[in-house]
């Protein structure tokens, strides 16, 4: 049941990634949807329990921590929540046993969101190409061949086009990854343009 469930959402998530890739080169990507005080703490919570099936099928726990009181944001709250989600699928597959995640919020009016995990881990090499389209880590191709290659494009494009960035840490293999998206508590509307 489990390699069942697995391999469904594998294809699943394939193919809804084809297709946010094929809007960024068409153009349609892009968005002016804000949707106010939306609360981090329940958006990633519910991230977290979309996938009990599938941290139940890997063994693996997530925790989340808070730091700070006010972790409301003015986002597009289904872009952002693609690109976090795009990460948290990688720390449940290519990690093993825990899964961290931590919300921070400096006094620049970003928040920074960690999802560490102590897996694979990632090369320096890879860390430099992973955000391209169709690019993947070594290990990760051995793990889940059935990978689309596009997750962290994708996360990189939405969190980019809303003024915010991604990037990752990694002692190498086999030495865990931590993911840290910046996400501006405000953000502005953004065009419709086409960022192939």
């Amino acid at each position: 049941m489990n390699k069942t469930y697995i391999s469904a959402k594998n294809l699943n998530d394939i193919i809804n990634d084809v297709l946010a890739a094929n809007d960024v080169n068409t153009g349609k990507f892009g968005g002016n949807i804000i949707d106010t005080n939306i609360d981090l703490r329940q958006l990633i919570q519910s991230i977290i329990n979309e996938k009990k099936e599938l941290l139940s099928s890997k063994s693996t726990k997530a925790n989340l921590k808070i730091k700070g009181k006010n972790i409301t944001a003015n986002i597009d709250r289904t872009k952002i929540k693609e690109a976090i989600n795009n990460i948290f699928d990688n720390a449940i597959f290519y990690g093993k046993g825990q899964i961290d995640i931590v919300i921070d919020y400096n006094l620049n009016d970003f928040f920074a969101i960690s999802i560490k995990d102590n897996g694979v881990g990632i090369t320096e090499d890879d860390s430099k190409k992973i955000w391209q389209k169709f690019e993947r880590g070594k290990k990760s191709t051995q793990i889940n061949p059935n990978g689309s290659g596009l997750g962290l494009y994708l996360a990189k494009q939405i969190l980019t086009q809303h003024g915010g960035d991604i990037t990752v840490k990694s002692e190498g293999f086999n030495e865990g990854s931590e993911f840290i998206l910046t996400i501006p508590k405000h953000i502005a509307p953004i065009s419709n343009k086409s960022k192939s």
